[in-house]
């Protein structure tokens, strides 16, 4: 049949209707195919179609205009097949298609659509307790509670509202909670739900062990879906395969496409989850959270863990109605509402009264947690484990079947919520010789993180995990071992990991054997590193050689970095030529090598490589080298905003050369008022210019601003000038107006009071300040203690700095531990504490105690190998990279 020319698209006449966008999948499928009928056909006018339509009494449908419209540009399924068809068959007409065969063809397609079940369940269909909302405590003994309590909505709930309404109205978003253990988070998402309408449908993709059926099935999510990601941790956390990664760039994907939109993300974190996944890329280029801080940022909507102020009011008012609440407000610590009602104080009080069995299962679970080891713990190493927590007395009187009873014990719901330690099961059955796992209760899990932080674990315990732990745990595992001070520990768990491909784990390995001065091991596990796809590895070694003075290593080990892609190599190589003192001359050897490696490696290879590593600085700062000044810079601001120093000092350089000082005053300004960890430089760098320009008061008033705003780093750079100038007493008013807002600030008025001689004000501040958890006061405190002679309350306060990872208290601990004849106690307190940041000051500050006790071999020894998990000083070992391709 010949094509039907009085159809086509006339300009003028009506605008050609737009292609809808449409997720992929069999409606995608329906939706290409009309468009492309309605393309071929020329575009025809919806009042053309419909007169064709009308006039044709062998066609199934009689679609009106409106509807017509909807088939070809909506991206709906159209709700008749035979208006469809009939639309179809017109255009087929005057596409000069077979109308006969695509009839057929869209009535297939139109059944497709409509069988395809979309994720998840409608919203009327939900029930709160299998999205884990947690059930609440019974209002009287024995009842059966099936039913939530009153709910009280606070601020974070109208926040979270205003995103459901967002997601209404066809924008697709996210909301993450954040707050502590059992602080109301997944409550409060499921009463946004109720804003939801009927239409909408609730997808939960995960349960322990499914992340692969998450990255399987987004690609089939579609409009008017919420994805229900509670404890989001469990998908974004980068393991040695990245899964964590994939999800969150997976997820990405999923908002940032218009044909699914609206598509509501619906998630929860713990704080120190949420600081994990948003942190800023370590100094030496380490990013294994990139996909997850994008995803987060601007999402997060803050839960209280506490009712106060005008909250609790409304919670008195509602309690008059429910008993529950009532109870609540009874019992509940200091204003924890929610997490009496979860029941955690039932759970805790389980643990502590435990018999010696099962508290020795549940705290080997809280330490296995907090030293890194993933959800789900195996039955053998929790029973194994479990051994290193009972005295010789109680685990001589263990009976046969001790196991079967502490867990039956631990496994007890307490009051609608799960036991300390349950089993994880799977819905599908169990598959003959899967190993059985146990799952450590939130609550607890919250509580070993925070009370039982600094506590060593027994020394079993590492032996077990060094004989179970599984590679996917072992990097984590190992990181705590060496803030342990464990460093044999340390190494064997990092090699266990890097065997099975982790890079970060052999990355880390050969930074510890170069803390412990161990260099030609360390220069092997840099290799390693290298071998499995890690862009530091060489040049950490590079810069390692340089330190001792092994040029021609350096300089090999740079150039074989460049010529794998890393070209900045060279010019890092260059850069610490100059710092170290290098015999000849570094831009002599610079213009040689770039010579040499530019003949296998071109600029544009290194961008690349930089790019698909992650490298988001290196990438700017070699756009900027080729001329590709817009997009260098732009990714250097990025950077620069999350907190890279580095970043931040070549943008600006670029800013002032391009733009002036103005130009780059107005940059630095809009980065400082972004606040967080990228504010420190642009504070210090805008007051540094302001100053001289003679632009004194324009620096004070931008300080006030900032700090009034609670940034402790503006604040301290505003009293150190109003003091330069003598304004004491200006700077002593407005810190005492500010600090009633934000308490950190005021330690800044302490160390005012003290220039001022006023030092009882200063002491009594600071002791208040020092019991509500203001980082670095303790330490300060100290300070001021030991200048006024009081040296055993110094030490106890130079402790607690130091196990709230204050680096620099540890060495003052010890030195006035030493002074005062302490020095096996300090020993001791050493070889105890745990901290990420001072690995290298416990070991050097052990090395004093032990030549203070004559103990100089030792002292030697320890510098060298570190301890052993029983306490004793570690024989001489070594780690090699075996098995690691």
């Amino acid at each position: 049949m010949s094509r039907d020319r009085s159809m086509a698209y006339q300009p003028g006449s009506q605008r050609s209707i737009p292609r809808p966008r449409t997720a992929p999948g069999a409606l995608a499928n329906l939706k290409h195919l009309l468009y492309e009928l309605y393309v071929e056909a020329g575009s025809p006018p919806v009042a053309r179609l419909s007169e064709l339509i009308g006039a044709d009494d062998q066609l199934p449908g009689a679609p009106s205009k409106d509807t017509i419209h909807r088939i070809i540009g909506s991206k709906e399924l159209p709700p008749r097949q035979a208006d469809a068809i009939s639309v179809s068959a017109v255009l087929a007409r005057a596409a000069g298609w077979d109308p006969v065969h695509t009839m057929e063809q869209v009535r297939q397609a139109w059944v497709a659509a409509r069988l395809i079940e979309p994720l998840g369940l409608p919203v009327a269909d939900l029930d709160p307790f299998t999205l884990e909302v947690h059930r609440s405590i019974e209002a009287e003994e024995g009842s059966e509670q099936l039913t939530l309590p009153s709910y009280v909505p606070r601020d974070h709930d109208r926040e979270l509202r205003n995103v459901v309404k967002r997601a209404v109205g066809g924008v697709s978003a996210m909301a993450t909670l954040t707050g502590g253990s059992s602080t109301g988070k997944t409550r409060a998402l499921w009463e946004a739900l109720q804003y939801l309408p009927p239409s909408w449908r609730v997808w939960q993709p995960l349960d322990s062990g499914r992340l692969d059926r998450l990255l399987a099935d987004l690609d089939s999510v579609g409009p008017r879906t919420v994805i229900w990601l509670n404890e989001a941790q469990r998908a974004l956390f980068a393991d040695s395969s990245g899964a964590g990664e994939l999800a969150g760039a997976a997820l990405r994907r999923v908002l940032g496409d218009r044909s699914r939109a609206p598509v509501l993300v619906l998630a929860t974190l713990w704080p120190e989850y949420w600081s994990v996944l948003t942190a800023e890329p370590c100094q030496d280029g380490r990013d294994p959270h990139a996909h997850a801080r994008y995803l987060l940022d601007g999402t997060a909507i803050r839960v209280p863990e506490v009712f106060a102020g005008q909250d609790l009011g409304r919670l008195v008012e509602a309690s008059t109605t429910d008993r529950r609440l009532e109870l609540a407000l009874s019992h509940a610590d200091e204003g924890h509402i929610t997490q009496y009602l979860a029941g955690v104080p039932a759970l805790l009080q389980r643990r502590l009264n435990a018999p010696a069995p099962a508290r020795a299962l549940i705290d080997a679970a809280m330490d296995l947690r907090r030293l890194g080891h993933s959800e789900a713990i195996a039955l053998d190493l929790l029973e194994q484990a479990a051994c290193a927590y009972m005295t010789d007395l109680q685990f001589e009187l263990l009976s046969d079947d001790w196991l079967e009873k502490a867990l039956a014990y631990a496994a007890e719901p307490q009051r609608g919520t799960r036991g300390p330690l349950t089993r994880i099961r799977s819905r599908v059955g169990r598959p003959t010789g899967t190993t059985i796992r146990y799952r450590l209760a939130d609550p607890l899990d919250h509580v070993g993180r925070k009370e039982r932080r600094y506590q060593a674990p027994p020394a079993l315990l590492w032996e077990c995990l060094v004989a179970h732990a599984s590679p996917a745990d072992s990097h984590r595992l190992g990181l705590s071992a060496e803030e342990s001070g464990l460093p044999h520990t340390a190494m064997t768990l990092y090699r266990r990991a890097a065997t099975k491909g982790n890079a970060a784990a052999a990355l880390d390995a050969a930074q510890l054997l170069e803390l412990l001065e161990r260099y030609e091991e360390a220069l092997e596990w840099y290799e390693a590193a290298d071998r499995l796809g890690s862009p530091q590895g060489l040049r950490f070694a590079a810069y390692m050689c340089a330190c001792a003075e092994l040029w021609d290593r350096a300089t090999d080990l740079c150039l074989r970095s460049a010529r794998s892609g890393q070209l900045l190599s060279l010019l890092e190589c260059a850069d610490f030529m100059w710092e170290l003192g290098y015999p000849g001359d570094p831009d002599e050897w610079l213009d040689q090598a770039l010579v040499d490696v530019l003949d296998s490696v071109s600029f544009e290879d290194a961008l690349q490589g930089y790019r698909r590593t992650g490298q988001r600085a290196e990438a700017g700062r070699m756009l900027l080298i080729m001329g590709r000044r817009s997009e260098g810079l732009s990714l250097l601001r990025e950077c620069a905003a999350d907190g890279d120093f580095f970043s931040a000092n070549r943008a600006a350089a670029v800013i002032e050369r391009e733009g002036g000082t103005e130009s780059l005053l107005k940059w630095l300004v809009e980065l400082a008022g972004q606040g967080g960890a990228g504010a420190i430089y642009p504070i210090s760098t805008t007051v540094k210019i302001l100053k001289e320009a003679g632009r004194v008061e324009e620096a004070i008033e931008l300080l006030k601003a900032w700090g009034s705003g609670g940034d402790t780093t503006a604040a301290e750079q505003l009293v150190k000038l109003l003091t330069e100038l003598g304004r004491i007493e200006e700077a002593d008013d407005w810190l005492q107006q500010t600090c009633v807002r934000h308490p950190a600030v005021a330690w800044q008025r302490a160390e005012l009071l003290l220039k001022m001689d006023r030092t009882a004000e200063a002491e009594a501040l600071l002791r208040v300040l020092a019991t509500s958890s203001v980082w670095g006061v303790p330490e300060r405190l100290a300070e001021l203690l030991e200048k006024k002679g009081r040296a055993d309350e110094a030490v106890g306060w130079y402790r607690v700095a130091a196990e709230a990872d204050a680096v620099h208290a540890v060495s003052s601990a010890t030195r006035l531990m030493i002074s005062t004849g302490r020095a096996e106690e300090a020993l001791h307190w050493l070889r105890t504490l745990h901290g990420p940041d001072s690995v290298r000051e416990r070991l050097e500050c052990a090395e004093w105690a032990l030549t203070a006790l004559s103990r100089a071999q030792d002292a030697a020894r320890l510098r060298r190998f570190g301890w052993e998990p029983d306490g004793s000083i570690a024989t001489p070992w070594c780690v090699p990279p075996r098995d690691i391709p």
